[in-house]
């Protein structure tokens, strides 16, 4: 009946469905099939960092989507689709799921939160994620990117933010309604009257591997507000140090306490060595221009190895 193993899947998606800013919401997957050599779907899933997919789920051929009616009790979970038949498995490079974040905010009322995006959701501009009607962040005032040129940041707030494509130099600050981009770090703070913390929640499909620049203008500080690509094999502070060739120190935000934490390279590094988490962002230093790899992998394995 079949004469070659199926093509890939393609189209695949991930979308969240539920209340406003999907703190509870189920999620859905969706694909279409590669071609008609379609036996059934084999959708392998982690509830860990998407690199390696060993459980799966069968779904029959002539079903498109796959509903993960308790996605709020999963930090986060992510999904490859494999289409089979007894000539073979093809699976997608494709990785799609959601990821879960809590906002903080502290009793003096500083609200400072650095995150990263490793999911391309349907964030396009600063705006959609302070919009607080739709999927955007709860209780988030001002989005922040980190302009490593001028060593400043380019702010979006509720009050001041213009249009797509304008933007104005503030006395510190430039203002304006910047891209969402791959593998930056962003700043979010929340309003005064915010809980102490809220629930977030993103879905889509992973960013593929693609080079940051990392910069070191002239002057005294070479900072770069980075996120991490959503497979990444690194795990903590010094693992992140050691795989920026030029990179001197990083630091990391503990919302909690609201203050900075860092680590240097000096004598096989100094400082907390935190762990690495997806959902957050990390000012690095840098001694020179430099282009990095963002992701350790370019796609995660299923079935314990690459297909």
């Amino acid at each position: 009946m079949f004469s070659r193993a199926p093509a890939r899947a393609a189209n695949i998606s991930a979308v969240l469905n539920g209340t406003t800013n999907y703190t509870s919401a189920n999620l859905t997957v969706r694909w279409d099939a590669g071609d008609a050599n379609v036996d059934y779907f084999k959708l392998y899933y982690t509830t860990s960092v998407p690199q390696i997919f060993t459980n799966y789920i069968n779904v029959s051929s002539d079903t498109l989507f796959y509903h993960q009616t308790n996605a709020s009790s999963y930090p986060q979970i992510f999904y490859r689709v494999s289409i089979s038949n007894p000539v073979g498995d093809n699976a997608s490079t494709t990785v799609a799921g959601k990821m879960s974040y809590v906002i903080q905010r502290n009793a003096g009322g500083t609200g400072k939160n650095w995150v990263g995006l490793p999911i391309n959701s349907t964030f396009i501009r600063a705006q959609d994620i302070i919009n607080e009607t739709g999927s955007g962040a709860p209780n988030s005032t001002t989005i922040s990117r980190w302009n490593s040129s001028n060593q400043k940041y380019i702010v979006c707030d509720d009050y001041n933010c213009p249009d797509d494509g304008f933007c104005t130099e503030g006395s510190s600050n430039q203002v304006c309604n910047f891209q969402i981009r791959p593998f930056d770090g962003y700043r979010l703070e929340t309003n005064l009257t915010a809980p102490s913390s809220v629930s977030w929640a993103v879905a889509g499909t992973l960013y593929d591997k693609q080079n940051v620049s990392l910069q070191a203008p002239s002057g005294l500080f070479h900072l770069n507000l980075i996120g991490l690509c959503g497979n990444t094999t690194l795990v903590n502070a010094n693992s992140l140090l050691n795989n920026i060739t030029t990179a001197d120190a990083i630091s990391v935000w503990n919302e909690s306490r609201q203050t900075t934490e860092g680590y240097i390279q000096f004598r096989g590094g100094r400082g907390n060595n935190f762990p690495i988490s997806l959902y957050k962002g990390y000012f690095v230093s840098v001694t020179a221009n430099t282009n990095w790899s963002s992701c350790s992998l370019s796609s995660g394995s299923v079935g314990g190895g690459d297909t």
